[in-house]
């Protein structure tokens, strides 16, 4: 919910506040077909804070690079992967004429690599919760292997073209931000993240 600054002088702004609201505007973009660079570019800065800030807090590490490990793949292979098209954008390399072709479905990861992190730093947001349900139930076969509450949320996603299953993520959340503004239920951990309400 946004802050009335029109009597301040002064926007508070923390990291993990900021890659939050990032995050949750980058999802909601994404699931109403907003615009793609601005997609990517809020999830990307997201990803990279909550990656950041998540390898300062010890040897558990950050979610990308238990992934890096997992596949095998070095950690500049790894890191390029993940940060590609938000270096492209924010960087004037060349002439200005250079073109990246990048893939919706990385979107995707992108958005779920900064997910998997901001849960490590304390608690994720409503939209962080349920993109995370909606990802799964749009990419596990299996439903017996879908996280709880996935199934329920999104059922027979496969038979869904991309648009639909967009907007089936889009009028979840309207459905469930509608729910929580008006009785928040004891078990809501996205109820008492501070800084990450959507």
């Amino acid at each position: 919910m946004a802050e009335n600054t029109s009597n301040a002088h002064s926007l508070p702004i923390g990291k993990l506040q900021t890659g939050h609201r990032q995050l949750n505007a980058a999802i909601r973009l994404y699931f109403e077909g907003g615009d793609p660079i601005a997609v990517v570019t809020l999830a990307g800065a997201a990803c990279e804070t909550f990656s950041e800030l998540t390898e300062q807090q010890g040897p558990k590490g950050s979610w990308d690079r238990h992934a890096q490990e997992v596949i095998g793949l070095s950690t500049e292979v790894c890191f390029d992967a993940l940060r590609k098209a938000r270096r492209f954008m924010k960087l004037a390399h060349g002439d200005g004429q250079d073109i990246l072709e990048w893939p919706c479905q990385e979107t995707e990861a992108l958005l779920l690599a900064a997910i998997m992190d901001a849960e490590e730093l304390g608690g994720l947001s409503l939209p962080e919760c349920i993109y995370r349900l909606w990802y799964f139930a749009k990419y596990v076969k299996r439903e017996l292997a879908l996280p709880l509450g996935a199934a329920e949320l999104f059922p027979a996603m496969a038979k869904l073209s991309d648009i639909e299953q967009r907007a089936r993520g889009a009028e979840a959340l309207r459905r469930e931000s509608a729910r929580l503004e008006a009785a928040p239920l004891p078990g809501d951990s996205y109820a008492r993240t501070e800084g990450a309400r959507p």
